[in-house]
């Protein structure tokens, strides 16, 4: 399928800008949508990717499942920094292909931010609109000092190149983020089982 705009010399689907959206909105991870009829939920992606990698094979039929949320995420295929740097682009263009599409089918969508090592820094904000709020999980990336200093430099990369008017951050929020950043911070879904199962809940 052929996008009218496109970014960088690897042609990038672009996704257009979501100005804003409902504050009291939640979000719910992409497994739950065959068996939720809660439509005024926004839907995730930052669970592993063989729950959603289906996606690409059928993307008609999970359009029509997914288009009566009232937002959407972009789908985060993972890039890990120890992969070939080929396989990260591609990750990145397949996340950015489905969000397009979506975009296409009347979906709301969302635009999930993400990267790898530093050799993700020079594709992986493409085709991401500034100005626009984007999503974001730290889930994943605080096991040790290096994914660490690897998240903290690429959110702040992002912050500097997209200056998105409000960050949906799911997980764990580091002390370092800077205040001037408007965040939405979602407790990452298991965090909040174990909370309610270690209170009784």
């Amino acid at each position: 399928m052929n996008f009218t705009k496109t970014a960088g010399k690897y042609n990038i689907p672009c996704l257009s800008p979501v100005k804003s959206i409902d504050d009291n909105v939640e979000f719910m991870p992409f497994n739950f949508v065959k068996t939720s009829k809660d439509y005024t939920k926004g839907v995730h992606f930052f669970i592993d990717d063989y729950q959603f990698n289906r996606l690409w094979t059928k993307p008609d039929v999970y359009c029509k499942i997914l288009k009566d949320f009232k937002y959407v995420l972009s789908p985060d295929f993972s890039l890990y920094a120890d992969i070939p740097y080929v396989m990260q682009l591609w990750k990145h263009y397949q996340k950015q292909w489905f969000g397009c599409y979506m975009q296409k089918q009347g979906i709301e969508v969302i635009p999930t931010i993400g990267w790898a090592d530093e050799r993700s820094f020079k594709f992986c904000f493409e085709g991401i609109p500034k100005h626009s709020v984007v999503a974001v999980s730290s889930v994943g990336t605080q096991a040790n000092r290096e994914s660490k200093e690897l998240f903290q430099k690429g959110f702040k990369r992002a912050m500097r190149v997209l200056k998105p008017t409000q960050v949906v951050f799911f997980g764990k929020l580091p002390e370092w983020i800077d205040s001037s950043v408007n965040i939405r911070h979602i407790p990452h879904y298991f965090d909040v089982k174990f909370k309610n199962m270690k209170y009784g809940r």
